[in-house]
């Protein structure tokens, strides 16, 4: 993501050379149909194989956080997408319209962050944050398409190849739940105590000292 933030300002500055907004307007959208439709493609590989480097890189242990690292990935596509979509605001001297963006998705990540997490753990933690940046980059895209008419096709196509990769990850490599999704229930741990001919005692059983035995 730092990397795609370097890029970004430098295709602001590039973005500001043109002149007028009508010039920046048709730059941007030009920009915008080759990063989605021949950078995203890509992404998308990377992301169908990022569960399969995940197994491969590290122990079973670590295996989980494939679907995490796929969620990730889709959203990385599209925050790619939506930064980009905000220099050309900042082009635009349409500052309101990016702060609308953020408050709307920053709303929605906290009403989903709670729930998510408590019925899917990390993995909802992942799906929230991949929700509110879709939300963010589309209120971005809805807002720029009113006041420019153009930048609708560019963001549909993103978001199919994000949605295309993880549709695939799930087909391919089984059910989300061995991914992490659900956990196991917690085993009662019990302690052998073999106070009572090898009968197990719950953890934390104290059996009574005898107060006639002798302690060193």
């Amino acid at each position: 993501e730092t990397l795609v933030t370097r890029i970004c300002d430098v295709y602001f500055s590039m973005l500001a050379r043109e002149k007028g907004k009508e010039a920046q307007a048709r730059w941007h959208n030009s920009v915008c149909t080759k990063v989605s439709g021949l950078v995203m493609p890509v992404v998308a590989l990377a992301l169908i194989a990022s569960p399969w480097a995940i197994w491969i890189l590290y122990d079973p242990r670590y295996h989980a956080a494939g679907l995490i690292f796929t969620i990730l990935l889709a959203r990385l596509m599209l925050r790619a997408f939506g930064q980009i979509q905000f220099q050309f605001l900042l082009a635009l001297a349409q500052v309101r319209i990016a702060t609308i963006s953020y408050v709307i998705a920053m709303c929605l990540q906290i009403a989903m962050l709670f729930p998510f997490v408590h019925h899917f753990g990390m993995t909802g933690m992942a799906l929230s944050v991949l929700v509110s940046t879709a939300a963010l980059t589309l209120t971005q895209t809805l807002l720029i398409y009113r006041k420019v008419g153009s930048g609708i096709q560019p963001f549909v196509s993103t978001a199919v190849w994000s949605a295309a990769g993880l549709a695939t990850v799930v087909f391919v490599y089984g059910n989300p739940t061995q991914y992490g999704i659900q956990t196991e229930p917690k085993p009662n741990v019990t302690l052998k105590t073999g106070l009572q001919d090898g009968e197990d005692q719950p953890l934390g059983y104290q059996p009574l000292r005898n107060p006639d035995e002798k302690t060193s």
